[in-house]
């Protein structure tokens, strides 16, 4: 028995679908996840010998300016 084209355009299409839906799900469940772990456990583990990877990272600074340094000198004139 042979396919229609129609069918098997939509046979086609349907497998692709398929295939790309598989490999994102794929993706998204067998990705490594981060995990945060305070630095206490940390070396724990470091000292336990259980840590085979680090990745370290800069992460995004934040700050405040207490009013002092947004006085007339500034941090100059603290610092000089």
């Amino acid at each position: 028995m042979t396919m229609q084209p129609e069918q098997r355009r939509f046979s086609i299409r349907y497998s692709i679908v398929a295939m790309i839906v598989l490999f994102l799900i794929e993706a998204y469940l067998f990705a490594p996840h981060p995990e945060t772990l305070a630095y206490s456990d940390f070396i724990k583990l470091v000292i336990a010998g259980k840590v085979s990877d680090v990745t370290l990272s800069p992460p995004p600074v934040a700050d405040t300016v207490p009013p002092f340094f947004h006085s007339a000198g500034g941090a100059g004139e603290f610092l000089a």
